[in-house]
């Protein structure tokens, strides 16, 4: 809690890093997320950033080593930016094939990005409490197989 930046999880001894699991940011000031301060979280599943005045998911990009970071999203099961001021997602997360569970919820969004229809894996989508247009492209859940049976 109360970090302003993503920049202390970089500092971690590199074996601890390459054990963790499952990085919560809570009641923060990070405006994005830098992914290269991720780079030795080979294993990370869950991502967490809640009430931290994000405003871009992943800070704009940096060009050494960046492509290897956004591999390390592949592995990622759930991604929670709950309370924050995110108006849309980064088409660098299309990466992350075996998220399952993603909330936006209590954000900025008045559309979804067409990202969404890339993970396929999806169970459980929270964008509850937003500013979502009521003509929401509905070929954002057709193309994505976890909705394809729930859309009438």
């Amino acid at each position: 809690t109360k970090l302003n930046s993503t920049r202390y999880l970089s500092h971690l001894h590199v074996d601890t890093a390459q054990a963790v699991v499952r990085v919560e940011i809570i009641d923060s000031f990070v405006d994005c997320v830098d992914l290269t301060d991720l780079a030795r979280f080979y294993k990370l599943k869950h991502l967490k950033v809640t009430n931290s005045k994000l405003k871009q998911m992943i800070c704009p990009e940096k060009p050494t080593r960046y492509k290897t970071v956004i591999n390390n999203l592949e592995g990622l099961r759930t991604l929670d930016v709950s309370y924050n001021y995110l108006s849309h997602l980064d088409s660098r997360l299309q990466s992350s094939t075996q998220l399952e569970h993603l909330n936006l919820a209590h954000n900025q969004f008045y559309q979804l990005s067409a990202v969404i229809s890339t993970f396929a894996k999806v169970k459980s989508l929270d964008i509850s409490n937003n500013h979502l247009s009521e003509t929401i492209d509905q070929k954002i859940f057709v193309n994505t197989p976890a909705f394809q049976n729930s859309i009438g």
